[in-house]
């Protein structure tokens, strides 16, 4: 998810699914129909918490290179 300054937040959600990332490389710049069906959002429960830098350091190292408007996570 990315929350822009205005406030808003973009979501990209799918099925968790290989297939649709490997679909989207071999078709692209075209789309195909995935083979896993659409996403049932009914059938979710989303819950959000805050994220674990001891788990993921790397993600600590991309917001400051996010803040700081860098385009990769170089050090």
């Amino acid at each position: 998810m990315v929350e822009t300054l205005d406030g808003g937040l973009f979501a990209f959600m799918s099925v968790p699914d290989m297939a649709l990332p490997i679909l989207s490389a071999l078709t692209y710049p075209e789309s195909a129909q995935t083979p896993s069906g659409g996403l049932i959002l009914k059938a979710w429960n989303f819950s959000f918490r805050a994220h674990d830098a001891k788990r993921f350091p790397a993600l600590l190292l991309c917001m400051k290179r996010g803040v700081r408007g860098a385009r990769c996570p170089r050090s």
